[in-house]
This record gives structure tokens, C-alpha cells and sequence, in this order.
């Protein structure tokens, strides 16, 4: 009867081994898992940043074209169609500024839940 004890005894071991040693392979899994979100988070959030300076760069110019476009009718030396152009040109680019923003703050939450970081925004 020892012998039957020793058995089950040795395949309960046995067993508490192979389990821990799945449970280490998960808990590595995940951690590479979430590095790899974290990092990829954080990627998407220094584009978005980059792409903000871009389009705020984009709205500068357009600012100026239209300036330009509006001396240039003033003094007789554009038409209308190019300052509506302009004016186009700016909206445009002031709704890419907006799409810019937007795109920044997803990847901010982004970057808040992948280092498990309260996305809760309070109330005013």
C-alpha cells in the first residue's frame, strides 16, 4: 500500500510541476503581450504627436496663402477663386488639425490602458 501512496504522491508532484511550469509560460506570454502593447502604444503616440506639428506647420502656410491670396485681389493682381481657394485650403487643413488632435488622444488612452492607467476622464 506504500508503494500504490508513493505513486500517487510522486504523480501529484508530478503534476504541480507541469502546471507551474504553464503558468510560468503564460505569466511570460502575457508580459511580452503587454510590452509589446506598451510599445506599440507608445509608437502610435509619438506619431500622433508628429502628426499634430505637421498639421499645425500645415494650417501656418495656409494662414499665409491666404494673406497672400487676399493682398494679391486687393490690389488687382488675383481673383476671387484664389481666395476661396485659400480659404478652402485653410478649412481644410484646420479640419486635419482637429482629426490630428483627435487621433493624439486615442492613442493616449491607448497608451494609459496598456500600462494599466485610469482612463476615467473627470467631470467638470
Amino acid at each position: 500500500m506504500a508503494d500504490f501512496q508513493r505513486f500517487s504522491d510522486q504523480g501529484q508532484v508530478d503534476q504541480a510541476v507541469a502546471l507551474q511550469g504553464k503558468a510560468v509560460e503564460a505569466r511570460a506570454e502575457t508580459t511580452r503581450r503587454v510590452e509589446l502593447q506598451v510599445r506599440n502604444a507608445w509608437s502610435d503616440l509619438r506619431t500622433a504627436r508628429a502628426v499634430i506639428d505637421a498639421q499645425a506647420k500645415n494650417i501656418d502656410r495656409a494662414v499665409q496663402a491666404l494673406k497672400l491670396a487676399q493682398i494679391r485681389y486687393s490690389q488687382g493682381a488675383g481673383t476671387q477663386i484664389d481666395v476661396l481657394n485659400s480659404q478652402t485650403s485653410l478649412t481644410e487643413a484646420r479640419g486635419s488639425y482637429v482629426v490630428a488632435l483627435r487621433n493624439y488622444s486615442v492613442a493616449y488612452a491607448s497608451l494609459l490602458r496598456a500600462t494599466g492607467r485610469d482612463l476615467e476622464v473627470p467631470v467638470r
